[in-house]
């Protein structure tokens, strides 16, 4: 209120200077504006009109009920910690004014001089750090644990110390036949294909069948969206087209789509396939531009099943044909009246069994099946690494492999302890959520007790094993006094020490030598 008198006297100068323009106009010279054309401002109120049709299409933004931010014409979701930066960013300003207040005039701790620190904020402009090349982390993981193993094994013979005892333990925390940078080494499900297809018999004829059962999340990553403009187009004109194909020679489709939980075993596996761009998915959202890129974010997937699964009970229900499908934990159908009370709810993660032990394993396991089975899985694991060899357990195969073979640690079997761990592991996915595919609520213990463990971010991480590591001072039988001077502790503590070992063995093994330090001299 106080600001209106001087605000209308500003509009009616301004009318006045208007007039004054336009009579000044008549007689001399254009004075006015660039802007002020006739084509300037037909441009202007053709881009306020154009402006305008696309808000209207959009809808409104302010409508938007979650708290993430977002962009406007792509639904493009920013990363939550950016949006955390906009949302706190004057808190953030004013907190570092009340520090240097604090700090330099008022307990004068710290002189006007120093340099403030800067707040390595979360921006838009600003990418996440690149993390690690696969090459690099491997190379310098090598460079660290490929001498270091030999050592540890000369040191327990210089010590008399018990070699069986020594390979019983990993040399590092993650074994190196199981783990990959810490992470669970993982199999190439392509290399299955081989001897599974000298299994299957060929068919050159489709069969008749009544119902077919789609995985949903193939389906999505097989259909690319091409021309779509819009996740409308795309179910529309790519999705639906392609299940009614699938309806003209059967009765009934099941389409099953993924879970994806935050607390999944699966996590870690699926951050390795790469990061994408998050992205809101509505009818009138536009397609991303990189289909593969938007396919890495759970959460993108997500929403897109869950439209997409609605999208189905579009199809027109005819009395021979019946569309089912999973949306979460509940099943939908194109039939409102069909009864759903054996599949809904269900809690299944995925749309996804052999010798007498792994079938033991794989039909509800337990602690007790699982020692059962151990001894005859050591001596399959050690014909894995040596067809020829007489060992009985992988710890013998080790020893074996390490000392008469001269096998590198990356290509010896994992302890029997780190190997116990991961038959559990297998034991917990095979016999607690395989074997109970076909029951609509799995009841599963806590992976705690099956090779699991939880991070400082709550996700599930490998329990690798439960004895200590080679290097530990006891192993070695190492005093107090020689943990501290010893060149041989010390280079047990400190791997980056300059000094190479060499070792040699005779046939058997034996270290016939002990330790010889490089010099410059020429071997």
């Amino acid at each position: 209120m106080v600001c209106g008198p001087e605000m209308a006297r500003a509009v009616n100068e301004f009318e006045l200077s208007q007039e004054l323009i336009k009579h000044e106009q008549s007689k001399g010279p254009n004075v006015r504006h660039h802007e002020q054309v006739e084509s300037k401002q037909k441009a202007f109120e053709k881009q306020v009109i154009a402006l305008t049709a696309t808000i209207e299409e959009m809808g409104n933004p302010f409508l938007e009920e979650s708290e993430d931010l977002l962009v406007l014409d792509t639904r493009d979701i920013v990363d939550p910690k950016v949006a955390n930066t906009v949302r706190n960013i004057e808190q953030i300003g004013n907190d570092k004014y009340h520090e240097y207040v604090r700090e330099r005039l008022d307990k004068r701790t710290t002189p006007l001089s120093d340099p403030i620190k800067q707040n390595k904020l979360h921006l838009f402009s600003r990418q996440e750090l690149r993390s690690e090349s696969k090459e690099k982390r491997q190379i310098s993981s090598l460079k660290q644990n490929c001498s270091l193993f030999s050592q540890l094994y000369v040191s327990c013979q210089v010590r008399d110390s018990d070699l069986d005892e020594f390979f019983r333990h990993e040399n590092q925390a993650y074994p190196p036949s199981l783990s990959q940078f810490g992470q669970l080494r993982l199999g190439s499900k392509s290399d299955l294909l081989v001897p599974l297809e000298k299994m299957c018999v060929i068919v050159t004829e489709i069969p008749d069948v009544d119902a077919i059962i789609l995985d949903g999340a193939v389906i999505v990553n097989i259909l690319k969206p091409r021309f779509c403009k819009t996740f409308e187009d795309y179910s529309k004109q790519v999705f639906l087209p392609h299940i009614n194909n699938y309806l003209k020679s059967c009765s009934r489709i099941d389409v099953i789509w993924d879970e994806y939980r935050q607390d999944s075993l699966k996590a870690s596996t699926r951050g390795k396939r790469g990061k994408g761009i998050r992205r809101r998915v509505q009818a009138d959202s536009t397609i991303p531009g990189n289909w593969e890129s938007f396919l890495r974010i759970d959460d993108n997937k997500t929403e897109l099943f869950a439209y997409l699964a609605e999208q189905l009970l579009t199809l027109t229900p005819s009395v021979q044909t019946t569309v089912v499908s999973t949306k979460g934990s509940e099943v939908v159908c194109n039939k409102p009246d069909k009864n759903k009370g054996n599949l809904s709810p269900c809690n299944h993660e995925e749309a996804d069994t052999l010798t007498e032990d792994f079938k033991l394993l794989s039909d509800k396991p337990n602690e007790d099946c699982v020692n059962e089975a151990v001894l005859n899985i050591e001596r399959f694991v050690v014909l894995m690494y040596d067809r020829t060899s007489e060992c009985l357990g992988v710890d013998a195969a080790r020893k074996d492999l390490f000392t008469r073979k001269g096998r590198s640690i990356e290509n010896i079997p994992p302890s029997s302890a780190a190997l116990h761990q991961h038959i559990k592991r297998a034991a917990y996915q095979a016999g607690f959520c395989w074997g109970q595919a076909l029951v609509k609520l799995q009841e599963t213990p806590s992976p705690s007790i099956w090779g699991w463990k939880r991070n400082k971010e709550g996700l599930w991480e490998p329990f690798w094993t439960s004895l200590q590591q080679a290097l530990s001072p006891k192993l070695l039988r190492l005093n107090e006094d020689e943990s501290n001077t010893t060149d041989i502790a010390r280079k047990v503590r400190d791997q980056t020490h300059r000094i190479e070992d060499y070792i040699l063995m005779d046939g058997r093994g034996v270290c016939t030598y002990g330790i010889f330090k490089k010099t410059n001299a020429k071997l």
